[in-house]
C-alpha cells in the first residue's frame, strides 16, 4: 500500500526509479525522506580529545529528473533557523554539552488540515534541505496534481549552499538567503508517468552479476501501458531523513 524511502546516500538506479513510479501508477502512496546534503568526516588526524568537524557535500540520489517531472526539487543546501532546539552536541570523546544549534530548527509552521501534520505541535529536523515547487505547481495545482506544503521554517531562517562545516563549538552565522523555506510537501492527484514511452529498466543486480538470458528488451510502460495514475496516488517529499531515527528521537523530551 505504501513505499517509504529513507536516507538514500547513493544514486538510485533506473529500476529503483521505475519501482517508485510504478507505485504511483497503481494509485498507492510514496514517501521520500531524503537529504540534499550529507555530512562526511574529513580524513586526517585530529588533536587528542577533539571531535573532527563534518563537512556537508551534495547528495546525488538519482531522483532529480523524476521529481522535476512532477514539479518538485530537493535542493543541495542546509537550512538553519534562529528558532531551534536545545540539543546535546558532542564536543569530545564521551563529552557533550547542551546547546541551541540552528541546524536543529523547530518547525511550527505546519499545515493544520493535512492528516500528516495537523496533530503535531512541532517537528525538529536535523540539518534539513529545502524543497522547491517548480513551474505551475508553485500556485498549488498543476497538471492534475495538488500540492500541500506541510512544514516551513520561520522567516528568521537562512540556508547555505556552499561548503558547510558542522562544528558544534562554532555555530554558523546567518546569510542573506532568508526564509521561510519549505521542508516537507505532499502531492496528490493524477501523476503522469516518468517512464511513459521508455524501455522498462532491468532489475538491479550486484556488481558483476550477469543479466538473465531471458531479460526483456521491448519497450513497455509502467503497469502494462498505464501512463497516468489514479487520483488516489500520493507523494510526500521531506528534506531530511534523520528526524524519525531513534538516535534523534531520544534527544527531545516528549512532555
Amino acid at each position: 500500500d505504501a513505499l517509504i524511502v529513507v536516507g538514500a546516500q547513493q544514486s538510485l538506479g533506473p529500476r529503483a526509479q521505475y519501482d517508485i513510479d510504478r507505485m504511483l501508477m497503481r494509485g498507492k502512496s510514496v514517501a521520500l525522506l531524503l537529504d540534499g546534503m550529507t555530512l562526511e568526516t574529513p580524513r586526517g588526524q585530529m588533536p587528542p580529545g577533539q571531535v573532527p568537524p563534518r563537512i556537508a557535500q551534495p547528495n546525488n540520489i538519482g531522483l532529480e529528473d523524476m521529481l522535476e517531472h512532477w514539479g518538485l526539487a530537493l535542493r543541495s543546501d542546509i537550512v538553519l533557523d534562529a528558532q531551534n532546539a536545545r540539543v546535546p552536541l558532542q564536543v569530545g570523546p564521551g563529552q557533550a554539552v547542551m546547546a541551541n544549534y540552528p541546524g536543529f530548527p523547530v518547525l511550527t509552521d505546519l499545515h493544520r488540515e493535512n492528516p500528516v501534520s495537523r496533530d503535531l505541535k512541532g517537528v525538529v529536523p536535523v540539518l534539513p534541505s529545502s524543497i522547491e515547487l517548480l513551474g505551475p505547481l508553485k500556485d498549488g495545482t498543476a497538471n492534475g496534481l495538488e500540492a500541500t506544503v506541510l512544514a516551513r521554517t520561520t522567516p528568521e531562517s537562512w540556508r547555505q549552499t556552499e561548503i558547510f562545516i558542522f562544528d558544534p563549538m562554532h555555530p554558523p552565522k546567518p546569510t542573506g538567503d532568508r526564509g521561510p523555506f519549505t521542508i516537507a510537501v505532499a502531492l496528490k492527484g493524477k501523476f503522469k508517468s516518468f517512464w511513459a514511452g521508455k524501455p522498462t529498466p532491468e532489475a538491479d543486480r550486484p556488481e558483476g552479476e550477469a543479466a538473465p538470458a531471458e531479460a526483456p528488451t521491448e519497450s513497455v510502460t509502467p503497469e502494462e501501458g498505464v501512463t497516468e495514475s489514479p487520483a488516489s496516488a500520493r507523494l510526500m517529499l521531506v528534506g531530511d531523513s534523520d528526524f524519525p531515527r531513534d538516535g534523534y528521537l531520544r534527544v527531545f523530551p516528549t512532555n
